[in-house]
């Protein structure tokens, strides 16, 4: 597990590249993805980077607006299917609406 708690001011020349994790300020909070950790992770992290030229990928906390984040996969699933995302990864599963 990773927590993010450090700010970091984001390269001059990348941040309009990367617009919705670069707050106001031009800082932007960072999760370093070792691949020893979270093979699966990074290696989705790498096939971004490939297909995008980008190796930055948003990672927010997932609900729905005015309820707490999930907790529990049931939640996760409700909480898909009543919003207004069309994809969702959940570990080596794909659901797609």
């Amino acid at each position: 597990m990773a927590f993010m708690i450090l700010t970091f001011r984001a390269r001059e020349g990348k941040s309009k590249e990367i617009l919705a994790v670069v707050h106001v300020d031009g800082t932007t909070m960072s999760q370093i993805v070792e691949k020893e950790i979270d093979p699966t992770y990074y290696r989705m992290i790498k096939s971004f980077e490939f297909l995008s030229r980008v190796s930055v990928v948003l990672n927010r906390s997932f609900n729905i607006r005015g309820e707490p984040i999930v907790c529990i996969l049931m939640e996760t699933i409700r909480d898909f299917y009543a919003g207004g995302m069309n994809v969702l990864a959940i570990g080596s599963y794909l659901l797609v609406k």
